[in-house]
């Protein structure tokens, strides 16, 4: 196949190789003259097109003519293949090959309309031994609009197979039978500024395949798949908009970061079906159906992704889950962060953690992140589950408020070992409130070790902490700030609740009772506070209560006594049963 020349095109007004063009050269401000095969010479290769009076309206199928173009540019050892401003309709798949970068002018200008049960380009013959090097195509349109006929995951827009080097940039792909971009086994590869609408029509939500952008991996034994999507657009596509997946049960590779991508009303928006440390960061999900971005086995249920990074992403209103760890029978999810990301106004939890009676979740840290008003409550473990398979389990330094009605801001409702939920911030600033409580634990289950500290739940509709579960191991002190105790004959004191307290006293010879829930170590203050009558006393101290050589303490009585307060403070030793005084402050 020639080179573009004007000849090739004598009704356009395309120079010849030789004929001059005015080129600015930005780094002096000035024109400079340049010769078309100069300008052609820049792509390091020639340039080759369809053959003159190739039919541009869609009327007629031109696969073969671009197939010739393809393949004149095999022969030159690579090459480029122009598809200038037109109708391109294919009803054969073109087939490409290494080191040939097919081009347009552009979505909207370069459309290409594959037809039947065909993708419009593929490069499925190459293998692990032998991938596709430098396969390129950008700058397009491909609508699947004809395509048609039963559901196959191969009625896409791209379907490519180890590929190394690819690049797939400013493309419009839409209305495909299935995944509209589907590519697998790559290494170095990337995928950028595509837009993905309306793909995999043909199929239903639960797939396979039916994508806006799928990429498949686990077929390279080396370990690494690399790539990165990045600037793309992925709007009501059937399953996923984009996503990952895991096509062989044995191989979990590396290399995989998904950033800077907006996906809006897909089932789900971005997929961790695969792979080990894929990194999603700084993208938007809006108003996806099942969940912003899930962490699952995909649509195949070979494998789901390992030690995932889900960080500083933004998912606004999803009809179900904002962000959701979901591995299905018989599969296992080991290691997981979800740091820094905004959730906001999903009609189920903010943050869900699940899975089934045969599956397992370990090593999941959900840190440092934004949950407000979600349906569903805020960060939710082990929902309707029952497993008996969740292990640690961190929850820390988030900020979680405005759950929905009945919903508490963090709940716990599963066996797990290894619990440990410190740092967060929980609470409802509506005028009406709906989020019960900022911690809530319960059903028959057990939490056995863990830490529970140094949360602020304050300011929530029914109160701060609810525990019905047990906990077993789990040292506790769940809040900040003061926490009232009710005078009676005898002060019931729950160490879990906090580190500072405060008892009115209204009468005389109440004790002090012995705190409920400690760990070892652990410090808290009490408060005395006389009332407006005062010189209110304390009975006998109970034998837990350790008060060395200073002796028990006498509270502030007699005149001047009438709302005095006395601060005590003790650390609990738990090889001693024994609570030591530290400190005794006294007439405040």
């Amino acid at each position: 196949m020639p080179q573009i020349t004007s000849s090739s095109y004598p009704s356009l007004p395309v120079p010849a190789g030789g004929d001059v063009l005015p080129i600015v050269d930005v780094s002096v401000g000035q024109v400079k003259q340049i010769t078309v095969a100069e300008l052609l010479s820049g792509f390091g290769q020639a340039v080759y097109a369809p053959a003159p009076g190739t039919d541009l309206t869609g009327g007629t199928d031109v696969s073969g003519a671009v197939q010739a173009a393809v393949n004149a540019a095999v022969a030159a050892g690579g090459g480029n293949v122009y598809l200038t401003t037109g109708l391109y309709k294919l009803a054969s798949a073109v087939t490409l090959a290494s080191n040939v970068r097919v081009f347009g002018d552009g979505p909207g200008k370069t459309i290409v309309l594959p037809y039947g049960l065909v993708p419009a380009f593929s490069a499925l013959s190459g293998s692990q031994g032998s991938p596709y090097v430098g396969i390129s195509v950008t700058d397009l349109e491909i609508s699947g609009v004809n395509q048609s006929g039963t559901y196959a995951s191969s009625i896409k827009g791209i379907f490519g197979q180890f590929l190394v080097r690819s690049l797939f940039r400013n493309l419009y792909i839409h209305d495909c039978g299935a995944t509209g971009l589907g590519v697998d086994y790559l290494q170095e590869a990337r995928i950028e500024n595509v837009v993905a609408y309306n793909c995999g029509r043909l199929g239903t939500t639960s797939g396979p395949g039916g994508a806006g952008i799928g990429v498949g991996m686990g077929n390279l034994s080396s370990g690494r798949e690399d790539f990165t999507i990045s600037g793309c657009y992925a709007l009501n596509n059937k399953t996923y908009g984009i996503f990952v997946e895991g096509e062989a049960a044995s191989f979990w590779p590396a290399g995989q970061v998904i950033t800077g991508n907006y996906t809006f009303e897909n089932n789900y928006g971005i997929g961790v079906s695969g792979g080990t440390g894929v990194v999603v960061t700084g993208n938007t999900c809006q108003d996806d159906v099942a969940a912003g971005i899930v962490v699952d086995a995909g649509t195949t249920n070979h494998t789901t992704g390992q030690d995932a990074l889900i960080s500083d992403n933004v998912v606004l209103t999803p009809a179900g889950a904002g962000i959701l760890v979901n591995p299905p029978a018989g599969l296992n999810i080991t290691g997981c962060s979800i740091s820094g990301n905004r959730v906001l106004g999903a009609g189920a939890q903010g943050i869900k953690i699940s899975c089934s009676t045969t599956s397992a979740v370990s090593d999941v840290a959900v840190t440092d992140n934004t949950v407000r008003g979600c349906t569903g409550g805020g960060i939710a473990v082990g929902i309707a589950s029952g497993s008996t398979t969740y292990s640690e389990i961190t929850i820390a330094g988030n900020r979680v408020y405005n759950s929905g009605s009945g919903k508490a801001g963090i709940h716990v409702a599963t066996n797990i070992t290894g619990l440990y939920v410190q740092n967060n911030i929980c609470y409802d600033n509506q005028g009406t409130k709906t989020q019960t409580y900022g911690l809530l634990i319960d059903g028959a289950f057990t939490a056995t070790t863990g830490v529970i500290s140094d949360n602020d739940f304050r300011g929530n509709l029914t109160g701060t902490l609810s525990v019905t579960a047990t906990l077993s191991g789990v040292s506790t002190s769940a809040l900040r700030g003061v926490v009232t105790l009710t005078d009676a004959s005898t002060i019931a004191v729950d160490a879990s609740l906090g580190t500072i307290f405060a008892v009115a006293l209204t009468a005389s010879g109440h004790a002090l009772g012995v705190p409920a829930n400690p760990f070892d170590g652990q410090e808290i203050k009490i408060r005395f506070i006389q009332d407006a009558t005062g010189s209110r006393t304390l009975g006998t101290w109970n034998a837990v209560y350790d008060f060395g050589t200073a002796g028990a303490p006498t509270l502030t009585t007699g005149v001047g006594s009438p709302n005095k307060v006395d601060i005590l403070t003790f650390q609990y030793d738990a090889a001693l049963s024994k609570w030591a005084c530290l400190n005794q402050a006294l007439g405040f």
